[in-house]
Formats: C-alpha cells, structure tokens, sequence
C-alpha cells in the first residue's frame, strides 16, 4: 500500500518548483515570465545530475537502502529533468518573440548545445513508461544511456553562455556527477580484485575442515596451498555482488 502512494507523494514533491513558477508561466509577458529562463534550467539540470549519480551511488554505498530507494525511482527524478527542460524551453522561445530570430539565435554554439540537449531528452522522456521497456528489450537500456550525453550537451550549453563566462558554475555544478562517475568507472573497471580460489583464511587446526589440512592465512589442497582473503576482504566482496545492477530496467509505471 505504502509503495502505491509513495510515488505521487514524490510527484508532488517534484512539481513544487513548478508550483511556484506557475503564475509568472501563464503571463507569457513581463519580467517574471522572463525571469523564470534561469530557475527552470537549474531545476532541469539538478534533477538531471540527480539521475545520473544514482547508479555510481550504488556502487559507492554497497547498495545502501536510501541508495536502493532512488534507483527505484530514479524513472521520476528523470521526467522532472525533462519536465523543467520543456519550461525552460518555452520560456526561451516565447521570449525570443518570433520565430526567425529563434532560428537566427540556433547557430550559436551555446544555444545549439541547449537545442540538441533538448532533443536528446524527448526520446528519453517518451520511453520512460513500462510498455516501452517490455517493448524495446534490450535497446530500452541502450537508449538511456544517452542520458550522459545530455548531460554533456547541458554542461556545454551552460558553460558557453555569455562567451564562456558561466563555465566555473556549470563546473561547480557538474563536479560531483564527474567524480561519481569516474568512480563508478574505477569500481567497474580497475579496482583489485580477490584472486581466483581464494578463501576466507582458516583458523581452524589443522584436519578440522573437511577437503583438506588447514593452517592461518594458507589453506592447503590438492593442487598446492592456496593464498586466502581476509574476513574483511571476502565480506566486501560478497557485499558488492549483492548490489543490484544500477542499469537495470525501471521505468515509471
């Protein structure tokens, strides 16, 4: 029951910016509306950091619960990412006032970052429901990958604004997903790793353990004493394969 209510508690919880925002976006007209460029960016670009360093999260914490909760609804924190772009968005292109200096405006280098940006997200957005991951299979996982490439095209679109005078917020900003994610890869990929046979060290005496003779730190087989990992070591071990895989399919249902 509590599972069923969580998530429009969490909606509620995402819209409240929104909330706020809310009578300034139907003016279409003044400094609020104008104002509101620059809070829904902000709020796009949290949420969308937020969504990507839930996977690392899980690797960092060994699968801690408040880790395990966000991956659960990591699908929300993504759509409010998309929800905030689409503001920002329009309150872009109204602002701008016509459409040819709308598309006057799209080759510069930092507009055309947030445009692409933007259409990276509306895929993403549109597959974010259970029948596209029944659907799409193993593309599903595929297709959200892409994610850090939005986050990219979003740190490239807020760090070149005004001649590249944004560039140390966006990297203040943008530091935590880096670090994260450069972890996450390290974990993946370079960190060391027990030796294959390894066992918890035995500290039994000697013939106590059944399949052979034992001893402190070295347990002796068949095939020569095999070097063993400390208790520590081996809990660690057998943590980190418990730590549910962060790109599994989870959609918004």
């Amino acid at each position: 029951m509590l599972s069923r209510i969580i998530p429009y508690w969490l909606w509620l919880l995402l819209a409240v910016p929104a909330l706020t925002m809310a009578p300034a976006l139907f003016t279409e007209t003044g400094r609020a509306f104008h104002g509101l460029l620059h809070p829904s960016g902000e709020w796009s670009t949290g949420f969308l950091i937020l969504t990507l360093c839930i996977a690392p999260l899980m690797y960092l914490t060994k699968g801690a619960n408040w880790a395990r909760w966000l991956r659960t609804n990591r699908c929300y924190f993504g759509v409010a990412s998309f929800a905030y772009a689409a503001v920002h968005t329009y309150v872009y292109v109204v602002g701008e006032g016509t459409v040819a200096k709308n598309l006057s405006e799209a080759t510069r280098f930092d507009i055309a970052m947030g445009w692409l940006a933007f259409a990276v997200f509306i895929p993403l957005a549109a597959t974010s429901v259970d029948f596209a991951v029944r659907g799409m299979g193993v593309w599903w996982k595929w297709l959200q990958r892409w994610t850090y490439a939005a986050a990219l095209l979003v740190f490239l679109h807020w760090a070149s604004m005004h001649d590249w005078h944004e560039i140390g917020g966006a990297l203040v900003t943008f530091a935590p997903l880096a670090a994260l994610t450069l972890y996450q890869l390290w974990w993946l990929y370079l960190r060391p790793r027990p030796q294959p046979g390894a066992m918890a060290c035995c500290k039994r005496p000697p013939g106590d353990v059944p399949g052979g003779p034992c001893m402190d730190g070295v347990k002796v087989t068949s095939s020569g004493p095999q070097e063993c990992l400390s208790e520590g070591q081996l809990l660690t071990d057998r943590q980190t394969q418990q730590v549910p895989r962060p790109f599994s399919a989870s959609a918004c249902s």
